[in-house]
């Protein structure tokens, strides 16, 4: 929950540490912030430990996090069908068929 927690478990020999980067949120905190200081200091210190971003809750924060340094993302189902379908990529690629069928035909 705090970069604190992690520079100690990463200090101590974890291989992952987790930061839950919506209950960051929650106590009005900066996720994207704290990611890339934990991924700093884990750079910085060259210690083997991978950071786990997980509380995923928009697509906004898994870019966020990709943009932040996150090693490892957890995302659930919902959140992946909403970066897998977008309405205009649909709509293009309809758009597209549509006219290639009118080429043909």
């Amino acid at each position: 929950m705090s970069m604190a927690q992690v520079i100690l478990a990463a200090k101590a020999g974890a291989r992952y540490v987790s930061l839950f980067a919506g209950r960051v949120e929650d106590e009005g905190g900066d996720s994207s912030q704290m990611i890339a200081d934990c991924v700093d200091f884990l750079n910085n210190e060259e210690l083997a430990t991978e950071l786990i971003v997980g509380s995923i809750r928009t697509v906004g924060n898994v870019l966020d996090a990709v943009r932040a340094g996150a090693h490892i993302i957890t995302i659930p189902p919902p959140i992946l069908e909403k970066m897998l379908l977008h309405r205009y990529s649909l709509e293009t690629v309809q758009q597209f068929e549509k006219a290639h069928g009118q080429l043909k035909g």
